[in-house]
């Protein structure tokens, strides 16, 4: 998540598209990750072979080999090599220069077509819609059975990152997506721009603004409408984390029947970070004089990147200690953007019901952040928002005893799905759906 300037979101030039019209994007059969800086590998630059996706298409690479280039191309992020992807086809020969065990190695690998989701209990269609020009590919999953179902758009959080080969023991977005597809309801997901089969800018460069995002998401909807498997009069958004401050702009083509808005924030995304700077160092226990000295230099920070409208290049330039407000692999108009969006104009607009969940171990928001929402939301139209609190549930709808222990995890193994979060949606849900029924 993150005035002068009104944004405004355009949501035309998106429509539906048959899925065949979008290629499937290429995979090299091996995953990889960034170095860990605190290994015996820290003085080395690249990529680490984290897991093999298909070790007969992986080359003979192992995991723990590190990958310095890819294609001709040096690489030391992941992102990198997902960018160099997007210009590989299926079929191609691929040149990965590597270490082993400090010895170099150069190999040929195979790209291939990423394998699609498939589930025994639902549908999973694989589609695309059309946003600001290019297609974007959107997953649905559906209940097997026949009929006309209640339908779900998943708008997910900060950051470039794919939504494609969930499983349903997957991360909590794979958990929550199949677990609600087999209750009964369509759930689509939307590929952010670049990312996985999409077309379009990549996600992390400056033009992959607000608006961009936006305009997918809205294009989701639309074909969500017009499936004749969905009750389009029980259409609803599950957004998560920045998700809601998207997800805002998007309900507001109507057609929503409800949202329900996690881990999130109410207030301006300036105070938000000027409040979360000084939060979350004394979860993890740091000094105050400490964390007041870092925090009057993030105010200046802030000021400059926000409210004037500085360049990262620029920021940089005025202060090298400014990085630590900047979001690597967020493109920097985004982040302006959303803070100049008047959520409590957006949110005005918007008369609908509204389920506002905060987890006590998420160091990401907080609690006040939630509430202040609901305040908000009750303002404008009285009694549409409601607030759950989920005990031990962390940002990421993982489990986590504290708020301080969710931060040092941060970016640790795959989390646990908390054990409350789905009922806590199912019996939301099941109410709204259940409303003007019979």
């Amino acid at each position: 998540m993150k005035i002068g300037f009104l944004l405004v979101v355009f949501l035309a030039f998106f429509g539906i598209m048959p899925a065949q019209e979008l290629p499937r994007r290429a995979v090299l059969g091996f995953d990889v990750a960034s170095l860990n800086s605190d290994s015996e590998k820290s003085a080395e630059t690249g990529v680490v072979v984290k897991s093999l996706v298909s070790p007969t298409e992986a080359g003979g690479i192992h995991v723990g080999d590190v990958v310095s280039a890819v294609a001709g191309q040096q690489v030391s992020r992941p992102e990198e090599v997902l960018a160099i992807l997007r210009k590989v086809r299926p079929g191609e020969q691929v040149s990965i220069e590597l270490r082993r065990n400090g010895h170099p190695l150069e190999v040929q690998v195979s790209a291939q077509p990423a394998p699609y989701e498939s589930s025994p209990n639902v549908d999973v269609l694989y589609r695309a819609v059309e946003a600001n020009g290019s297609l974007r590919r959107v997953i649905v999953t559906k209940p097997k059975a026949n009929g006309v179902f209640p339908a779900i758009l998943l708008v997910g959080g900060l950051g470039c990152y794919s939504v494609d080969g969930l499983t349903d023991k997957d991360v909590p977005y794979g958990q929550i997506v199949y677990t609600l597809t087999r209750e009964g309801y369509v759930v689509m997901r939307v590929e952010k721009t670049g990312e996985g089969d999409s077309q379009g800018p990549p996600c992390s460069a400056p033009e992959s603004d607000l608006k961009i995002e936006a305009a997918g998401y809205a294009a989701g909807l639309k074909a969500l409408r017009a499936y004749d498997f969905v009750d389009r009069d029980r259409i609803f958004i599950l957004a998560h984390s920045i998700g809601p401050l998207v997800a805002v702009l998007v309900a507001q083509q109507g057609g929503v029947r409800g949202m329900i808005a996690a881990e999130t924030i109410g207030r301006a995304w300036f105070d938000y970070q000027i409040e979360i700077a000084r939060q979350q160092p004394l979860d993890i226990g740091e000094a105050y004089d400490v964390i007041e000295r870092q925090a009057r230099r993030n105010e200046v920070c802030l000021h400059y990147f926000y409210v004037e409208k500085e360049t990262p290049e620029s920021l940089l330039k005025r202060d090298a200690g400014c990085r630590d407000i900047l979001v690597p692999g967020v493109p920097y108009t985004y982040l302006q953007q959303v803070a100049d969006l008047d959520l409590a104009a957006q949110w005005r607009k918007l008369d609908m019901p509204v389920l506002v969940i905060y987890g006590t171990s998420d160091g990401a928001t907080s609690a006040d952040e939630s509430h202040y929402l609901v305040s908000m939301i009750n303002s404008f139209h009285p009694g549409r928002a409601t607030y759950v609190e989920i005990p031990g549930m962390a940002h990421i709808l993982n489990t986590s005893p504290s708020r301080g222990q969710f931060l040092r995890d941060h970016g640790g193994p795959h989390p646990q799905l908390h054990p409350a979060i789905l009922p806590t949606l199912e019996n939301w849900l099941r109410k709204q759906v259940a409303v003007g029924k019979g």
